[in-house]
């Protein structure tokens, strides 16, 4: 019968647990399949055995004179009783050879069970420190199986010479598999609880964690706001002196302009007044002429002087201007201007 060999990728502690679960029903499957295999051989050579040991009773004691025909039945009985024997032996070397190959299968079963727990060893050095109590319960198993390792070695040496031994061998392995097998069970619980605490505790941490994490971000993005609103804050006081001193600056260009303005209108109202004098004048000359046209009876149109002189000529000779409302250039003042005092 050929083992089955699995192979594994172990993960965490619960694979390894199922590994050694499966490898020992292996083991318990192949140990019941020899032990029945045994016995079944025996059961089928007994009846032959002990045929042939009645004959042999019957030819060392009172054995009466046979005759042609019997003696050849008891030859056929002979030959088979020899054939059987025969078998029997092979039979015989076909178990002490099973029970070789049981023992090496065990030997490698064990050999499996010690790399196992090795892995499982590598794999607990990378856990927390609080499965270090289960590290040296692996340890002590570890011991164990080597301990088993050697003894089933030992048992393959004796098994060699004795048939008697298998079965109490079987026997008291099975029984100590199966108190193994309650241990680790407990143990296998136990181990469950303690790892299913860890993880609470874990994800008790990584909330708590992820808790501070965004702590911390909403603190970097308030730090953030901060600066930024103390950038703006600072881009507003320079806005501001330069608002402050640009305001200074057109209040001062719009002084100027005032007092220009000021200059202008007294100037001009000296010109208006100016200009109504000259009017009244060039008025009352005008009139002077008509009175003296009329005097004179002067009536022709060529030979009138006041048609004649032009307003504008009056004007330029006289350096005066008359300006429209129209023409007249209006001075833009700002709202800010207007709010200032």
């Amino acid at each position: 019968m050929r083992v089955r060999t699995r192979t594994f990728a172990f993960a965490d502690s619960y694979q390894v647990w199922d590994v050694y679960s499966v490898l020992k029903d292996d083991f318990e499957a192949l140990s019941l399949h020899y032990i029945t295999y045994v016995i079944s051989i025996l059961l089928l050579f007994s009846p032959s055995l002990n045929i042939y040991n009645l004959e042999l009773q019957q030819e060392c004691g009172h054995k009466p004179r046979p005759n042609r025909n019997k003696w050849n039945t008891k030859m056929s009985s002979d030959s088979k009783a020899i054939r059987n024997t025969d078998a029997l032996g092979r039979a015989y070397m076909q178990l002490l050879s099973c029970t070789l190959g049981l023992e090496k299968e065990v030997e490698k079963y064990y050999v499996r069970e010690e790399a196992i727990i090795r892995e499982r060893v590598m794999l607990l050095d990378k856990i927390q420190s609080n499965i270090a109590e289960e590290r040296r319960c692996l340890e002590i198993d570890h011991q164990e199986c080597r301990s088993k390792i050697s003894a089933t070695r030992k048992n393959s040496l004796s098994l060699r010479g004795d048939e008697t031994k298998l079965s109490q061998i079987a026997s008291h392995t099975e029984a100590q598999l199966d108190k193994e097998e309650k241990s680790l069970n407990e143990r296998l619980a136990w181990v469950n609880e303690r790892m299913l605490s860890e993880t609470r505790e874990l994800e008790i941490i990584t909330e708590q964690i992820n808790k501070c994490e965004k702590n911390q971000k909403l603190l970097g993005q308030r730090e953030e706001e901060q600066h930024r609103a103390e950038r703006d804050l600072d881009m507003a006081q320079r806005e501001l002196k330069s608002l402050e001193k640009e305001i200074y600056e057109r209040k001062a260009s719009l002084e100027k302009k005032h007092e220009n303005i000021v200059m202008w209108n007294r100037s001009l109202d000296n010109r208006e007044k100016e200009l109504a004098r000259y009017q009244e004048e060039f008025r009352e000359d005008l009139r002077r002429v008509e009175e003296e046209e009329r005097r004179y009876g002067i009536y022709n149109s060529f030979s009138k002087v006041a048609p004649t002189v032009s307003l504008r000529e009056v004007m330029d000779d006289y350096n005066m201007s008359i300006e429209k409302d129209s023409l007249c250039e209006e001075i833009e003042r700002d709202e800010e201007d207007d709010m200032l005092p």
